[in-house]
């Protein structure tokens, strides 16, 4: 009775072996299929979001890597273009002399001499960017009369004639990330 109960036991379990390689077979056919099917897919979708993205966006997404690169690559040494202070355990920001204001739309939103690093709390936000101080760095660093040539709109270009198409804009993204990984 043991040995005919040791028996279906084994057989039992040869039958599970069996049958649990045969299905793992079929799945793992199937799994790479759909996995095919869902990278095709999620490819196309990146192409499709791309290509509905906004100028707004696209501006948005330079922005993002600009400011990355102008606080912790550019100005990664140095300290607050406004204040000079160096506290490692300060936050700090990408300040602009001239903001890019309601609508975005400044000429001078992503001209580099108008970025500089700057204590994310008190200079930038509680300091409204500290425009006295920031102008008196810009004419030392730059040589005089540079803050008055930046505040003149008029001498630098539209935003449509830095970047005409949304290429131009992703192609100047490419670059500050390469920079950036630096």
């Amino acid at each position: 009775m043991v040995i005919v109960f040791v028996s279906i036991l084994l057989l039992i379990t040869w039958l599970t072996v069996v049958l649990s390689l045969h299905c793992n077979t079929q799945n793992n056919n199937k799994p790479k299929g759909a996995e095919i099917k869902r990278k095709a897919q999620k490819k196309s979708d990146a192409v499709r979001k791309k290509a509905l993205m906004t100028r707004s966006q696209w501006y948005t997404k330079l922005k993002t890597e600009i400011h990355r690169w102008i606080v912790h690559v550019r100005d990664k040494d140095k300290g607050c273009y406004t204040c000079g202070k160096t506290d490692p355990s300060v936050k700090y920001d990408c300040g602009h002399r001239h903001h890019a204001g309601r609508g975005g739309g400044d000429r001078r939103r992503f001209i580099e001499e108008n970025l500089h690093k700057q204590c994310s709390v008190n200079c930038n936000q509680h300091g409204s960017g500290m425009p006295v101080e920031y102008d008196l760095a810009l004419d030392i660093e730059y040589g005089a009369g540079f803050a008055d040539k930046l505040k003149c709109i008029d001498n630098y270009p539209t935003l449509k004639e830095l970047f005409p198409t949304h290429h131009d804009i992703e192609l100047e993204i490419i670059r500050y990330r390469l920079l950036n990984k630096s």
